[in-house]
């Protein structure tokens, strides 16, 4: 066994939390999962990941929760309890309370008023929004946006290549570690002769950088590549995985005369706090349980630079 074998395993579980953590997450189901014995899975996991594998599902279930605090008015505290793992309404009031420095009551009620104003991190440290990228973007840009530019589309499932990028980052700021993903992922690509003409080149978001530490974000760089590719062969950190399909609120930049990356980066920043501070609350829609998408069908550079952001929903 290698450390792409490693890496691919821990990579699998951290997605299989993601997507039950009203389920079982236990260091002895989550081991079998990966199909090593308890005692190897806890260091390998902590090893890769640095954190310890209860440290990580309790953070992702409480920073889920104050996801859905936010995003998710249709459901009750005791509803976003339970489907984030925990076994009591009182449980949870407890982990949250500890990890925000403020009740789950008085975060969703703080968060829903203040449209991206105030953002709560570990112990009650507030630190910058919009502010911390404004620079990059013309005043005003956020006013320029309108509903009419957002539209509902059905994305199928993507079979794909990634590299997943372990340094976190910031919304709205530039960072060179996850272009340097995104340049090992390609390079496997060139390395197994698949035309990079047919695919496409997207980023996977699973955590709301308002909300989860920058260092601890995680952030997917890949591309997609034909369903008959199933292992990633020699390539240490070049995983294969299916990202779900379905619908999706997108809303393409276009931007001209591009001076800079960060200012593509920046943009997107603003798009982001759009979708979810304003049109997200007005709309007909619920935010769903599956990563953003960051869909790119031209370089960060150039002429002209077009990306999609996606957001995923469901039907209120």
């Amino acid at each position: 066994m290698n450390r792409r074998d490693y890496i691919s395993r821990i990579n699998k579980v951290m997605n299989y939390i993601d997507n039950h953590l009203e389920e079982d997450l236990s260091l002895a189901s989550l081991s079998r999962i990966a199909a090593f014995s308890p005692f190897h899975f806890h260091r390998i996991f902590k090893a890769i990941v640095g954190e310890n594998v209860n440290e990580f599902v309790k953070r992702i279930r409480i920073e889920k929760s104050a996801h859905y605090l936010e995003n998710r008015s249709d459901l009750s505290i005791t509803d976003i309890a339970s489907a984030c793992g925990f076994t009591s309404l009182s449980t949870f009031s407890r982990a949250f309370s500890e990890h925000f420095e403020v009740s789950a009551r008085d975060y969703r009620k703080n968060r829903q008023h203040s449209k991206n104003s105030q953002v709560y991190r570990k112990k009650g440290q507030e630190v910058l929004g919009v502010e911390s990228y404004s620079e990059y973007v013309a005043t005003g840009v956020s006013d320029q946006m309108s509903v009419e530019q957002v539209r509902i589309e059905r994305l199928p499932e993507l079979h794909v290549a990634y590299v997943r990028n372990r340094f976190g980052f910031s919304k709205g700021i530039f960072s060179k570690e996850i272009v340097d993903s995104f340049s090992k992922t390609e390079a496997w690509l060139r390395q197994n002769n698949l035309d990079l003409r047919k695919s496409i080149e997207i980023g996977i978001t699973y955590d709301n950088p308002d909300i989860t530490e920058n260092e601890k974000c995680r952030y997917d760089a890949a591309f997609t590549i034909p369903a008959e590719l199933t292992d990633s062969l020699d390539h240490e950190e070049v995983g294969i995985q299916d990202v779900p399909g379905g619908l999706y609120a997108v809303y393409t930049i276009r931007l001209t005369n591009v001076s800079s990356e960060e200012e593509v980066i920046a943009q997107l920043g603003h798009v982001v706090d759009y979708m979810y501070g304003r049109w997200l609350p007005d709309s007909d829609y619920l935010l769903a349980n599956r990563p953003c998408l960051e869909i790119y069908h031209t370089e960060l550079q150039g002429a002209v630079v077009i990306l999609d952001f996606c957001l995923p929903v469901e039907k209120g």
